[in-house]
């Protein structure tokens, strides 16, 4: 007998996987800050960090960090439409 909820548990972390395998395929679209703050979020060759954390290590507002998450993020959905 299948569990449904390790089964649907399954497809969250795989589709996250996608997502951020996709995300690391576009980094080169970014300035420097988006890099850094898409990698710091996402946990890309570190571990995941808060935006509290993100606005500390890189000496900006926490709405700054938010807004520059959403303009990087912005860019790697608007880059398929390129493609």
């Amino acid at each position: 007998m299948v569990n449904i909820f390790d089964y649907d548990s399954t497809i969250v972390v795989n589709k996250k996987e996608l997502i951020k395998e996709e995300v690391i395929n576009k980094l080169n679209i970014l300035n420097k800050n988006e890099r850094n703050v898409i990698c710091l979020r996402l946990g890309i060759n570190t571990k995941r960090h808060t935006y509290e954390q993100i606005s500390n290590i890189l000496n900006i507002s926490h709405r700054n960090v938010i807004r520059i998450e959403n303009i990087a993020l912005k860019k790697i959905r608007n880059s398929k439409l390129l493609l």
